[in-house]
């Protein structure tokens, strides 16, 4: 059986890209919340509601992460291509799937600022009313403030978006190879690191297949997919995310198009 192996062997270099976007992450959410805090005690109390700070720190979240993406989607993409041309074989136009994985990071970076921003801006803006209430100090509003800024955030940030970029390219990948895309993409979720897999069945169809990690094999949050709700990345674990099959799972495929 033929399949692609890159996504299972792939952890400690998938690992090392995560480190280094989570370095940028952790960094910029360290020099936003210097700013916050010098934004506050120079009488700016109202931050969480100053619009002109906030697309400031926009444009400076674009300037600090885009390359950072950029970076780990072509490190990605690498690995990627490099277990297809392995698995599958050459012939596809790399060249063009570095054009359209460096395309897709520079779309979706736009979105990921904005959505990360305005959680970090929410955050705040209920943060310091409370405080501007309780008429606190500044220190104990940096403190309260710190969850919103620490590692776990800049890790969940990381983690997850280290997991769409993987997917993202073995989606590309794929599809210059011929093979089905997938309508259910990885993550499912903040934090998720799963991944589709395209797998050989015994008629000489493809099909891409979802395989849940093993710190997700407990997952049971609702999760939308193309075919229904199921009960998170553990009912994922092996169903086909393709068109064909869809939604079915694939050791119940196997035995039906092997008979």
């Amino acid at each position: 059986m033929a399949e692609f192996a890159a996504y299972e062997g792939r952890g400690p270099e998938r690992a090392g890209v995560e480190e280094g976007l989570l370095n940028g992450v952790q960094k910029f959410l360290d020099g936003q919340l210097r700013r916050i805090r010098a934004a506050v005690a120079s009488g700016r109390t109202r931050i969480g509601e100053d619009d002109a700070f906030w697309a400031e720190e926009e444009t400076l979240f674009r300037a600090s992460f885009l390359d950072r993406l950029l970076k780990a989607v072509m490190e990605l993409i690498e690995l990627v291509i490099s277990d297809a041309q392995e698995q599958v074989g050459g012939g596809a136009d790399w060249a063009g799937t570095n054009a359209e994985a460096a395309a897709w990071a520079r779309g979706y970076v736009g979105e990921l600022i904005t959505r990360v921003t305005e959680t970090t801006r929410a955050a705040v803006r209920e943060t310091t009313a409370a405080w501007i209430e309780t008429g606190a100090k500044l220190p104990d509003l940096v403190k309260v403030l710190k969850p919103t800024f620490g590692e776990r955030r800049a890790q969940l940030i990381a983690a997850t978006e280290v997991t769409r970029a993987f997917d993202e390219a073995n989606d590309l990948t794929r599809q210059r190879l011929g093979l089905p895309r997938a309508l259910k993409k990885a993550p499912a979720h903040p934090g998720c690191r799963c991944a589709t897999r395209a797998v050989l069945l015994p008629n000489g169809e493809w099909v891409v297949v979802w395989y849940t990690v093993r710190g997700d094999r407990v997952c049971k949050q609702p999760l939308s997919t193309p075919w229904g709700r199921v009960n998170g990345c553990r009912d994922l674990h092996g169903m086909i995310v393709s068109e064909k099959y869809g939604g079915r799972r694939l050791s119940e495929v196997r035995a039906e198009v092997g008979r």
